[in-house]
């Protein structure tokens, strides 16, 4: 899809409202031309030579009222362009980051989060830049185009000659277009990576603080500064040389034009009032080729950032980035849905036949794996590190592709297993359990809506009870920047209360007990079986979890070694009597 197209199929997301925007800024630039003609009518009136019939004072007057008429018309067209602004800035940003949030299968953005803030501000910011081009341009081009008209009824061939270097501003910014691109992308990646680097510090400042490691970081900071120094420096300069050379384009075209007009005043073709027609438009045809030599360059630097706009939605369709989507400007948006559980939610049956995945980057994954559980079953994935446990997992959920394989439910292939592993048939805590810098209590409910006892009752499973008693505000408590002013256990805990909440048919748990003490994780299994009828899937190698597996699943190098209980395992592999010993 064009720049072109993309930009038409953003203005056309609300076209009355972009062409009101458009006439407001086409009467403040083409309002000059009024006052021009009316300026000549003042010395032509001086020479008695106006054709008019009216005094000085009248045209003065005249005037006076067309510039306070331009300036409220400005006022008008800032208000109406901000609006226009926000309005497609929001529509860029709420269909990327509804594909991402949405769209099948689990997708990854492109380098950091860091380098995706910058993309939803710098790059989105870039593309806007030529819809507001085009809002000038209307007005601009009446006013060059009404220039030459007028400057052509008094004499032909300066007006020609008005027109040259304009044409040399379009060739040139075609010439250059590929090195405007190539130098607008290396500045917007050093600045991505900048950006990054700054959230991983924020995030990570205690690990900084710990390994003494702040000299590095400043050093490392210093870096990526001087990188993007360099390559920024590039393409300031050239940008600037380009804007230069199209000046003076446009100033060795006026200077054509000056000598010509003193030739003719001198040859009396001229009255006074040609001359301040031809002195003033001079002024405003600078900046008007100035305008449209920027224009190209603009075009040019939207490119880039649609393309790296699309890198966010690699699946998706060129379209959807600029796809007409509902937004909720004023007022409130519509209230969440949280989807209800349906009489096919429920499981009966889970199984998995021949996973295989292997990572990209390392080709290491799993290999042939089956998996399969009834309802009610505490089914362990287990094996020493590196097996395969977090990838099997991470492949059920749908948050890996897999690349060869099925998963069923109740004996139903699902297709888009990342869309429907979710509540309220699947809920799932990872190694690692992300919260966010907001209350205890909106990390647990995550959206859901709070019913009487829910939070209350998720809390004691998740054996939390002791620690919402000592925090300043309890529930709500502000956690931080992911849970900075929680210990690990506590974090863990705070997901395994948000996986509780939702009351999910199928609990899938990543080594949920790895930052609790022997004592806490076995109140916490022993809670959930007391009060749940629960079906589980858990990676783990830890003893409170292996004792009360009906089912072990023991992987070793990415494939299944061996499926059986405790006792079996521990009886007939060397692996299991290992991780056996060797755990809590």
């Amino acid at each position: 899809m064009s720049t072109l197209k993309s930009v038409i199929t953003l203005v056309r997301y609300q076209p009355w409202f972009f062409l009101i925007t458009c006439l407001a800024w086409g009467i403040f630039h083409s309002l000059p031309l009024l006052m021009a003609l009316l300026g000549r009518e003042v010395f032509d009136a001086l020479s008695d030579t106006s054709g008019m019939g009216m005094s000085v004072w009248t045209i003065l007057a005249l005037i006076v009222a067309t510039s306070l008429s331009r300036v409220s018309v400005m006022i008008g067209g800032v208000w109406l362009w901000s609006t226009a602004y926000y309005t497609l800035a929001s529509l860029i940003r709420r269909n990327i980051f509804g594909w991402i949030m949405t769209s099948p299968g689990s997708k990854k953005l492109p380098g950091s989060p860091g380098e995706a803030v910058t993309r939803f501000r710098d790059d989105v910011h870039e593309v806007l830049m030529t819809v507001e081009n085009w809002t000038d341009f209307s007005g601009i081009f009446f006013m060059l185009v009404g220039s030459i008209v007028v400057m052509a009824n008094i004499d032909p061939l300066i007006a020609l000659v008005a027109m040259a270097p304009l044409v040399g501003v379009l060739i040139f910014g075609y010439a250059v277009g590929d090195k405007i691109q190539r130098y607008r992308r290396a500045t917007l990646e050093a600045t991505g990576r900048i950006t990054s680097f700054i959230g991983e510090v924020f995030g990570g400042v205690q690990a900084v603080k710990v390994a003494a490691a702040e000299e590095d970081v400043i050093r490392h900071f210093q870096k990526l500064n001087n990188e993007r120094h360099d390559v920024a420096v590039r393409d300031v300069l050239f940008n600037s040389l380009f804007r230069a050379i199209n000046t003076n384009m446009a100033f060795v075209g006026i200077g054509l034009m000056m000598l010509m007009v003193a030739g003719t005043v001198r040859g009396k073709g001229f009255n006074a009032g040609d001359f301040f027609l031809f002195t003033y438009f001079l002024q405003h045809l600078s900046w008007n080729m100035f305008f449209i030599g920027d224009v190209l360059a603009q075009h040019k630097r939207t490119g880039v950032s649609l393309e790296r706009l699309r890198e966010m939605t690699p699946e998706a369709s060129e379209e959807l980035i600029v796809k007409s989507s509902p937004l909720y400007m004023k007022g409130d948006p519509p209230n969440v849905q949280i989807r209800e559980k349906g009489r096919k939610d429920k499981l009966r049956q889970f199984e998995a036949h021949a996973l295989r995945y292997h990572y990209p980057s390392t080709g290491r994954g799993i290999e042939g794996v089956d998996i399969a559980l009834r309802r009610g079953e505490f089914v362990v994935v287990t094996g020493k590190i590196g097996s395969g446990k977090t990838t099997l997992l991470r492949a059920l959920l749908g948050l890996v592709e897999i690349e060869e394989g099925e998963i069923l439910w109740n004996g139903a292939r699902i297709s888009d297993p990342a869309a429907f592993m979710t509540p309220p048939r699947v809920s799932y805590t990872s190694q690692a359990p992300r919260l966010f810098s907001d209350t205890l209590r909106d990390n647990i409910l995550m959206g859901q809506a709070e019913r009487d006892g829910m939070i209350a009752d998720a809390v004691q499973l998740a054996v939390m009870e002791p620690d919402i008693d000592i925090l300043e505000d309890g529930l709500d408590t502000k956690v931080g920047p992911r849970g900075v002013k929680l210990s690990g256990g506590q974090v863990q805990r705070s997901a395994a209360a948000r996986m509780f909440v939702r009351e999910a048919e199928l609990l899938v748990i990543d080594d949920l007990s790895s930052a609790l003490d022997v004592e806490t994780e076995s109140i916490l299994w022993q809670r959930l079986f007391e009060r749940r009828n629960v079906t589980c899937i858990v990676a783990s190698h830890r003893r409170a979890a292996l004792r009360r597996a009906d089912k072990i699943v023991l992987l070793e190098e990415g494939r299944v070694n061996a499926v059986g209980t405790l006792d079996e395992l521990l009886e007939h592999r060397e692996t299991m009597r290992e991780l056996w010993h060797g755990s809590a």
